[in-house]
């Protein structure tokens, strides 16, 4: 059986029993070799799918029963593609084995296989697949959890219409998304965007109401997250290093939240919103440059670890005096700060020597 026959047959099985006869042709490696010659001429979507295949080992993001063969390893990988490349739905690449994929990853940063630059390549053999993806594009694997298009150059989120089973989506680096808008509804738990520089807008939040960790790292075109309040059972937030972010009103309607990073935030100074948040253990105001006190922390009883580095204008933690459950505390590199009068802070139960940074022995020496 030919590549080509292997690619465009409607029969699993003659598919991997035609895969297995390449591989155990001549000394054994007749479908590496096979895969190597394709691999410096000019490439076609067909080359692309077959040299993705060559990469037959599991990976961070794939990764298949322990009992599979790497034949069928193969088969997998042939089959997401075949979405992307609009293989016929009587196809093994189009069908066959669609109910198995729960995992994928395209861009430069995902699956690559022999190719550089997955994502030229494709946009190379489909114009109108990128920067939007086509309408429903992933509907097709309907058991699909996990999805990497890191790097992509996605404008839109439409085509993630009908992903009923992602739980899971990282979106890092797409530098042309301006908006979450056209989010369709999903079950997502986790969303990672961090690094979307042009990210300046979060309406459409509200259509994920499982979410649980969001990653705004990095989202530098951010200065207000009011959109927040659609995503009120978010546990763990990241928005560190935006650093045009002015406000963070919006973030109190957040009663579940348990983790917060905000460091970095170069043009934050008023916190008062987290004085809500009853359920914050941990908290990051690392390398925020106008922060001069934090009394809005008074009401945030369960706090555990706080760090508070590099805060230059920081003259005060008052409002930290009361925090029964504080066993981290980091004032490293906060030049302004004053001793207090004797505090309840130096003599919590809780913490402990080594969980206090550089100011503890001078606050104790005010005691």
């Amino acid at each position: 059986m030919t590549p080509l026959k292997l690619l465009q047959s409607d029969k699993p099985r003659a598919v991997l029993e035609g895969i297995e006869r390449l591989t155990s042709a001549g000394d054994g490696h007749a479908f590496d070799q096979l895969l190597n010659g394709i691999r410096y001429q000019a490439p076609t979507a067909q080359d692309f799918l077959l040299a993705f295949a060559g990469r037959l080992l599991p990976n961070e993001h794939f990764k298949p029963a322990d009992d599979s063969s790497r034949q069928l390893i193969a088969c997998h990988e042939l089959a997401v593609l075949g979405l992307v490349c609009k293989a016929p739905e009587s196809s093994i690449l189009g069908n066959a084995f669609k109910q198995v994929v729960t995992s994928l990853a395209l861009g430069p940063f995902g699956f690559t296989g022999h190719i550089p630059r997955v994502d030229q390549l494709i946009r190379s053999q489909h114009s109108n697949v990128l920067p939007g993806l086509p309408h429903g594009w992933l509907a097709n694997l309907p058991k699909l959890e996990r999805l990497d298009l890191s790097g992509m150059p996605v404008e839109r989120l439409d085509w993630l219409e009908g992903c009923d089973s992602l739980s899971w989506l990282r979106l890092r680096g797409t530098h042309q998304l301006t908006e979450l808008a056209t989010l369709p509804t999903l079950p997502l738990e986790t969303l990672d965007l961090d690094g979307s520089r042009s990210l300046k807008d979060l309406s459409g939040l509200k259509k994920l109401n499982k979410l649980k960790y969001l990653d705004l790292a990095g989202c530098t075109s951010l200065t207000h997250v009011s959109a927040l309040r659609e995503a009120p059972d978010l546990q763990w937030l990241n928005l560190s290093r935006c650093e045009r972010l002015v406000s963070l009103e919006g973030i109190e309607g957040m009663a579940s939240l348990r983790e917060l990073d905000v460091g970095g935030c170069l043009s934050l100074q008023d916190i008062s919103p987290l004085g809500k948040l009853a359920k914050l253990e941990e908290l990051d105001l690392s390398l925020l440059p106008k922060l001069e006190h934090v009394d809005a922390l008074n009401p945030c009883q369960r706090l555990k670890r706080v760090v508070l580095a590099g805060c230059e204008q920081l003259e005060h933690v008052e409002g930290l005096r009361d925090q029964e459950e504080l066993a981290y505390l980091d004032l490293s590199d906060c030049n302004r700060l004053q001793p207090s009068p004797p505090s309840r802070l130096m003599v919590n139960r809780s913490l402990t020597p080594t969980g206090v940074a550089v100011y503890q022995e001078r606050l104790r020496a005010s005691e």
